[in-house]
């Protein structure tokens, strides 16, 4: 019975096959989506880091006791504001015997100018005179400048920082006091790849973010470049400017740069498959 069975299915095997193949193949779905006629915008992002607008550490010139602090850390100053006296007694004693000797030569150079017209002294003693009135003004301008010295002023308006002295310390020339910065309105680094160069200009706009301020997008605008590519990364340094009349933005914070390329209007997008 089992070779029976064996040997019909062998006779009627190939029909079968042929009706298996001859069926159809079953088709693929196809799901349809209307397109969208919209602007595309072509962005690109980088990451970037704050830099105050001006920056400079507080030195002294010369040598000196500090008699007084005219500002406290985390204070607003406004330019030429003194931020520092030191002592003066010295330069002032300085000055003033300076000041007598030009008194004196200008006194001993007119009487020997009258003198010298009426031929009654040489030419010499008249041109040693009158170098001696100059050497004794270069003095007394020089004893100014050092005396003026000890008032330190600030050099533009900004923010005191934390400062390393305090009243009565004696400090060296060239010691640093303490940082003033300027960050009413901030500079923001960032690098791009090189191949979006011929679509960056001055001027154009940035966007960034912060995480301090994560629903904030701060604003500002291209206003230079760096003069060279990169050659290990391939990147171009540019550097903006952003607004910061609250203070929001401190030199040395990352952000999250935006920039706009270009647009194209009416395109065609196809939305996605949820």
């Amino acid at each position: 019975m089992k070779v029976t069975t064996l040997l019909i299915l062998m006779i009627y095997l190939p029909f079968f096959q042929s009706i298996v193949l001859a069926q159809p193949p079953m088709g693929t779905p196809v799901m349809a989506q209307p397109v969208i006629i919209d602007t595309v915008t072509e962005k690109i992002t980088a990451i970037g880091t704050f830099e105050p607008e001006e920056s400079v550490i507080i030195r002294s010139e010369i040598a000196g006791r500090i008699t007084k602090l005219h500002f406290s850390e985390g204070e607003f100053i406004n330019k030429n504001k003194i931020l520092v006296n030191l002592e003066s007694s010295e330069y002032e004693a300085l000055l003033s015997e300076s000041t007598t000797a030009v008194t004196l030569n200008q006194v001993n150079f007119e009487r020997l100018r009258e003198l010298v017209n009426k031929k009654l002294v040489s030419r010499k003693e008249y041109d040693e005179s009158r170098a001696q009135l100059d050497e004794s003004r270069a003095r007394q301008t020089l004893d100014k400048v050092r005396l003026e010295k000890t008032k330190i002023l600030a050099p533009f308006s900004g923010i005191i920082g934390l400062h390393n002295v305090s009243e009565g310390a004696y400090i060296q020339a060239g010691e640093d006091l303490v940082t003033l910065i300027d960050r009413s309105i901030v500079k923001l680094d960032f690098r791009i790849p090189e191949k979006y160069l011929s679509q960056i200009k001055i001027g154009q706009s940035i966007n960034a973010q912060v995480d301090a301020y994560p629903k904030q997008t701060f604003t500002g605008k291209i206003y230079a470049f760096d003069v060279a590519v990169d050659a290990e990364t391939r990147t171009l340094l540019l550097r903006a400017r952003i607004p910061n009349a609250k203070n929001q933005l401190y030199p040395g914070m990352f952000a999250r740069v935006s920039l706009v390329l270009g647009s194209r209007a009416n395109a065609i997008l196809v939305p996605e498959l949820n």
